[in-house]
């Protein structure tokens, strides 16, 4: 178990750009647990129901997911 302030959330970010910036295959999305209610049950439900089954198409495309879970 990693300490608070030990730079997890500051990981994520930079993880997260730097996927960003490879434009390669993976779409890292990165999700805060901390403002979710029960995680385990609504994960994947809470942050998919925020966009369209359109702009869900679009954002996806043919790329692959990488959740990186910050909380």
């Amino acid at each position: 178990m990693a300490l608070s302030g030990s730079g997890k959330s500051t990981f994520l970010h930079h993880l997260e750009q730097k996927w960003l910036e490879s434009m390669g295959p993976w779409l890292p999305i990165r999700i805060n647990l901390g403002g979710i209610h029960k995680p385990e049950e609504s994960l994947l439900e809470k942050w998919f129901s925020e966009f369209s089954k359109e702009e869900l198409t679009e954002l996806v495309g043919k790329k692959y997911l990488i959740l990186l879970l910050d909380g």
